[in-house]
């Protein structure tokens, strides 16, 4: 990484150092957050000076030297909000949106029916299906039905965000730059019209829990919010909506790819994974139409989970980053007041010091997928996710990140889901005051497409034999890493759904 003169930043590595960063008083966020607002997102300068003197951090407690008068916190208060709306009751009506409007995306494909079509591009596909079933659940229809190439123009300026990162001047690049504001300009004329049809300057309990305006109440909570703060002008107010849409759909879509391709790369997986489908799945009523499932069932199956943790250890990879406010002690190495420090969720990810990599007769090295990862086999002191020599000692020192939900607490001779002693060193969505938010939803949400898809439809890759994808690693260091090139292959729907 290339630093400016006289800026020094180390990169911590191993459980018990990332822990110390995660809980640390002594260390707050970074700047990266307000570049990205100005730099990837377009946001204003009025807004951009917003973001910039809010000094006091993510956390419930401002920084002790924070300058900031409290009604400006808007770091927090936009974090806090999505920590509180994207969990629970809250949570569980988005889903149920998303559920409902990706079964009518999937049933209303013509060109699919009972004979093969091809398909020439499966990442393709379910980028733009995908996409338009989560904007809808959380931001409503006329985002869409007002802007019909919001999808196309997404997609088109994703590849360049992290471009517009590092800063590469509008002079050099023009036509990232186009891309970026054909985004802007697409939420904003889904924001002058939805404000012109639909007053959220207050959102009472009362109110729709989902209309087509704004989409959701936690969507109509963010306007809410925005309009406390003078400096959230238009163009602000669009660049916000623009860092979620990201977040929430770059990062989902591209896991949900992910989490299916492995499926049909297995046959074998691809015959466990649909028992687990199967089990919580609820009938469709008709023949010819998808199915919808019983979340909490589904994304509490142990090889739902475990897919789903193994494919964000391989195919996510950011930097988290964080300033220390006073010299701190990393077992014998100091930094420094100010200076910054450095998570690499990917080499924690290939600590092989850490992570079970199978037996010398069954092996299965941190490169590669492995569906049983994270399972705890009852009786099999080889399996779980933690190397078997650090499992009895690692368990009572490190809490899990992921909670395992399960509706039958009684033993059981099946195994179970486990990230317990990999909970600092299984870390794709950050820690500490900077969890990402966002991570319910994503969970539920790359399980729910892998179980939609599979259950209406019979997929083959039209590829060589051997083949495996690649990460895109153009996206590294900013979230989830979507396969490198096309897949082709050829869909065709089930004469019976589920089976």
């Amino acid at each position: 990484m290339v630093l400016p003169a006289g800026l020094t930043q180390y990169v911590v590595t191993g459980p018990r150092n990332i822990a110390k960063v995660f809980r640390a008083e002594g260390m707050h966020a970074t700047l990266s957050h307000v570049i990205a607002m100005e730099r990837s997102f377009g946001i204003s300068p009025r807004g951009l000076a917003l973001y910039a003197a809010d000094d006091s951090g993510f956390g419930a407690q401002p920084q002790p030297q924070s300058k900031v008068d409290p009604e400006n916190r808007v770091l927090y208060q936009i974090h806090n909000l999505v920590n509180q709306n994207l969990a629970g009751s809250s949570l569980s009506v988005i889903t149920e949106k998303f559920q409902e409007f990706l079964a009518t995306e999937l049933s209303s494909i013509e060109a699919i029916g009972p004979d093969w079509t091809d398909v020439p591009d499966l990442g393709e596909f379910l980028q733009v299906h995908v996409m338009s079933a989560a904007l809808k659940a959380m931001f409503g229809t006329y985002i869409l039905s007002l802007n019909p190439t919001f999808i196309d123009d997404f997609w088109a300026w994703n590849p360049e965000m992290g471009t517009l990162f590092m800063g590469l001047p509008k002079w050099l690049a023009p036509s990232i730059y186009e891309k970026r504001e054909r985004v802007l300009q697409n939420i904003m004329r889904w924001h002058d019209y939805a404000h012109a049809h639909f007053d959220c300057h207050k959102v009472a309990d009362e109110d729709p829990a989902w209309e087509p305006y704004f989409g959701s109440k936690f969507s109509r909570k963010r306007q809410a919010l925005f309009s406390r703060w003078e400096a959230m002008d238009k163009r602000s107010r669009a660049a916000e909506d623009m860092s979620f849409i990201w977040a929430s759909n770059a990062n989902s879509v591209g896991g949900s790819i992910w989490f299916l391709l492995e499926l049909l790369l297995d046959p074998a997986l691809q015959d466990r994974m649909m028992n687990e489908f199967r089990s919580a799945m609820v009938h469709p009523k008709s023949s010819t139409s998808v199915p919808t499932f019983n979340v909490d069932r589904l994304t509490s199956g142990a090889l739902c989970q475990s897919v789903y943790a193994e494919t964000l250890r391989l195919r996510v990879a950011i930097m988290i980053g964080r300033k220390a406010k006073y010299d701190m002690d990393f077992s014998g190495w100091f930094v420094k007041e100010n200076e910054t420090v450095a998570i690499s969720n990917t080499i924690e990810a290939m600590d092989t010091s850490i992570w079970n990599t199978g037996t010398e007769g069954d092996p299965h090295p941190l490169e590669t997928f492995w569906a049983d990862r994270f399972l705890i086999y009852p009786g099999d002191k080889t399996s779980g996710p933690v190397k078997r020599q650090l499992a009895s000692e690692n368990s009572s020192k490190e809490t899990e990140t992921i909670e395992i939900e399960r509706n039958d607490p009684a033993p059981s001779p099946a195994p179970q889901f486990s990230v317990k002693g990999v909970g600092n060193s299984w870390v794709p969505f950050s820690g500490g005051p900077r969890h990402c938010p966002g991570r319910h939803f994503a969970k539920q949400e790359m399980i729910l497409v892998a179980a939609m898809v599979m259950s209406a439809f019979e997929i083959e890759l039209k590829v060589e034999p051997g083949w495996r994808p690649k990460n895109d690693t153009k996206y590294f260091g900013f979230g989830t890493m979507p396969p490198s090139g096309i897949i082709p292959c050829r869909i065709r729907r089930r004469t019976q759904i589920g089976v």
